[in-house]
């Protein structure tokens, strides 16, 4: 998921790019491969009349599907806000033996959710870590981090995200690399960390990307590969020009993010206006940003969704609009970006503007929480 465009949003009220990156933390939807779970959850509820898909109604979805499919319902459960039917699904699924199940309890006994006769959230967890379980590593090691649920432990946390890192998961690979980063006083430690962060970014964890952009020695405009790769009409690169202009090259962002949209580049479309909205009120284009938001967001771009759903609110940059910007968020949940759900947790929880719904609301919380929020598993 494209994180840099929630980084692109927040760093307008942020004083600087460091304390927004700082709070970020690991929200990515690299935590659960959400996208394959919606498709299996889409293929599931083709007849709409069969439950969970319709609510209420009896369905036993371990025996009448496979084990995998009690994975699906879960999720599916959560979808429509019923928490209960949601953790027993999920608890079928991990007696079933699928473990992503089990590693999805832990994460939620982490959160502060109590599930009786079952183990601890963090032993959970270290078993799933210990049979080489990646995910597992990857939360148990932020947890260590954080101090959520468990003791706040750096060389712990150090441990399990180097396991997490070792066995492929690039988001293991990039905790470990800001930990190495920050290590003071040791050039050895950050250069390591860098290194690290390519990686991560190889392997496709944006904020990796992000991250190594920051602490690299030389702007990535200078060695020319990017505007090269744009020139020859591939969109990605061009977003990558975009992001290495100066804050203050708003028409030279501008530029790049728009040929980048011209050449397909979802994200470019997305990032286009995000900068339409940059710099002084007079120099804004904010009808148009807003097309290409809610086109964005119609296409199924969860960036987008994000992005119009931050600009229609309170603090946004578009004429406040709080149904849209609900429906925005809602829309970028179910396309798996646990922000967006963290978001629409806090307003139904809130219940200012809309009306306050907390079984829902906690379950949009959920939802956060399994795909990375770190902050929506606090409870």
């Amino acid at each position: 998921m494209i994180v840099w465009l929630l980084w692109l949003t927040a760093a307008q009220a942020a004083d600087s790019w460091g304390e927004w990156l700082a709070d970020v933390g690991a929200r990515d939807g690299w935590v659960h491969d959400a996208e394959r779970i919606e498709q299996r959850r889409e293929a599931l509820c083709a007849d709409d009349t069969r439950p969970p898909c319709e609510e209420g109604g009896a369905w036993e979805p371990c025996a009448e599907g496979g084990e995998e499919t009690c994975l699906v319902a879960a999720w599916a459960y959560l979808e429509r806000g019923d928490v209960p039917a949601a953790v027993g699904a999920w608890r079928e699924a991990c007696d079933a033996g699928v473990a992503r199940a089990c590693i999805d309890l832990g994460v939620l006994q982490l959160s502060g959710v109590r599930l009786d006769d079952l183990p601890s959230g963090a032993q959970t967890l270290a078993l799933a870590c210990a049979d080489g379980h990646e995910v597992a590593c990857w939360r148990l090691g932020l947890a260590h981090r954080s101090g959520l649920g468990v003791p706040a432990s750096w060389e712990e946390a150090d441990r399990r995200l180097t396991k997490a890192c070792d066995l492929g998961h690039p988001g293991g690979c990039a905790a470990v690399a800001e930990m190495d980063i920050h290590d003071a006083g040791d050039a050895k430690a950050r250069l390591a960390g860098v290194q690290r962060l390519r990686v991560s970014c190889e392997q496709g964890f944006v904020p990796a990307c992000e991250e190594a952009l920051r602490h690299e020695r030389e702007p990535p405009a200078k060695t020319g590969i990017p505007e090269m790769g744009c020139r020859l009409g591939v969109g990605s690169a061009c977003v990558a020009v975009g992001l290495a202009q100066p804050r203050g090259a708003i028409e030279a962002r501008r530029e790049a993010m728009g040929r980048g949209c011209l050449l397909g580049e979802p994200e470019a479309c997305t990032a286009l206006a995000v900068a339409l909205l940059d710099g002084p009120a007079r120099q804004r284009e904010a009808d148009r940003a807003d097309r290409l938001l809610s086109a964005g967001c119609e296409q199924d771009i969860p960036s987008s969704c994000l992005v119009l759903g931050f600009e229609l609110d309170r603090h946004g940059r578009l004429s406040r609009d709080v149904s849209r910007s609900h429906d925005a968020m809602l829309r970028g949940c179910d396309l798996g970006l646990g922000e967006a759900c963290f978001w629409a947790s806090r307003r139904l929880s809130r219940g200012k503007d809309i009306a306050r719904d907390a079984q829902l609301a906690e379950a949009y919380a959920m939802r956060a929480c399994l795909l990375g929020v770190e902050n929506a598993c606090e409870r």
